[in-house]
């Protein structure tokens, strides 16, 4: 199929519109930063953690604050993290505030680099998309104090 630039033009504006609905983190969470970032975004801060970062039972803790540095407890907030190189993700995981502008998703990311795409809806305001990755260390082995002797 030839594209003509008539029939291109929809597809370029859908291509930058498809780009510029998340906003990519500049940081990716690892062991660098001890598996927490800050960013601004849309008039927010966001603080984005996971504890532990072991593979298979993990936990992402977002801290969200306005502008002025208030805690803002009354959002939405949703995370979907997909393993990189594999088309499986996981459905919308929805957080529960567990303190003032704190909120907990409780995941399942496997071991290696997985991306996360984290939906924040305050009251009455827009939605703000962020995607991130995250490397998830591998389980730990069990830790034998003695020698096996046969």
């Amino acid at each position: 199929m030839l594209l003509t630039p008539q029939k291109s033009t929809p597809i370029l504006i859908f291509a930058v519109l498809l780009c510029a609905c998340t906003t990519r983190t500049s940081e990716n969470l690892n062991s660098a930063n001890n598996w927490t970032t800050q960013q601004k975004v849309d008039q927010l801060t966001v603080g984005i953690s996971i504890n532990p970062a072991t593979a298979a039972h993990n936990t992402v803790f977002i801290s969200l604050q306005n502008k002025r540095g208030e805690p803002i407890s009354d959002a939405r907030v949703t995370i979907t993290t997909l393993k990189q190189w594999m088309f499986s993700n996981q459905r919308d995981l929805p957080a529960r505030c567990v303190a003032a502008g704190t909120y907990r998703i409780d995941t399942d990311m496997g071991e290696g680099i997985s991306e996360m795409n984290i939906a924040i809806k305050p009251k009455n305001r827009l939605t703000t998309n962020l995607r991130i990755e995250a490397n998830i260390d591998r389980p730990l082995a069990a830790h034998r104090s003695f020698l096996l002797i046969q």
